[in-house]
């Protein structure tokens, strides 16, 4: 039977920024409690409870264009609290002695996003993670809404075509839904040097409001 009495309230929630993806881990004295608040940039909401059911705002992780805090906590050790996340260099860690103070982004080897690792012995871990397409083949040139680029894969460098738009702003994500560069249109075309091989989706809007978006090959 359906209860008819008032709705609990939320454990953990702000009055204007969403509270979505949650991390959740007893370590030390107390649970944890992260949740991405928007941008990479933006850091993690951060929440304590003694009992892992009255939660309290303590003050927000920061972070930077290159970490994204979704993802998941694990325990090194009694003294190490590990988060796993994603971004634009692929998955890293960040550790830290009791959940407040962090002590630096430590990189892996595999690209990805939102990780959950789990230590299953000494210096041996499992890991589970968004991870990117597998790439069966390729066409020359990848097209939606009208928009072309060429080549497809590249090694530094696509050229854009939109016939009939005149384009105003280009982004490129990873997969993951990571930000990883806001591109210059120069001679028809966008520079993709220093970004690392894999694919990514690339987007442009025109000065009338269309946007289009299709996926490009870093070789």
């Amino acid at each position: 039977m359906a209860s008819t009495g008032p709705l609990s309230p939320a454990r953990v929630d702000h009055a204007i920024l969403p509270i979505i993806d949650p991390a959740v881990i007893l370590f030390g004295p107390g649970w944890h409690y992260t949740a991405p608040k928007g941008a990479p940039q933006d850091g993690a909401h951060h929440h304590l409870s003694p009992n892992g059911i009255n939660f309290n705002a303590v003050p927000d992780i920061p972070s930077d264009p290159l970490h994204n805090w979704t993802g998941n906590f694990m325990i090194e050790s009694p003294t190490e609290l590990r988060f796993y996340g994603g971004g634009a260099n692929g998955i890293w860690y960040n550790h830290s002695p009791n959940g407040g103070q962090w002590n630096g982004y430590v990189n892996t080897n595999l690209q990805g996003g939102d990780p959950s690792a789990l230590k299953v012995a000494p210096a041996n871990y499992l890991i589970v993670y968004v991870g990117q397409p597998y790439i069966l083949g390729y066409a020359d040139t990848q097209s939606d809404e009208g928009l072309i680029v060429h080549p497809v894969p590249t090694a530094d460098r696509v050229r854009i075509d939109w016939p009939g738009h005149v384009i105003t702003s280009c982004i490129v994500h990873a997969v993951n839904g990571t930000l990883v560069r806001e591109a210059v249109v120069v001679d028809g075309g966008i520079d993709l040097k220093g970004l690392p091989s894999g694919a990514y989706l690339l987007g442009v809007r025109d000065r009338d409001g269309s946007s289009a978006q299709v996926r490009v090959v870093k070789e």
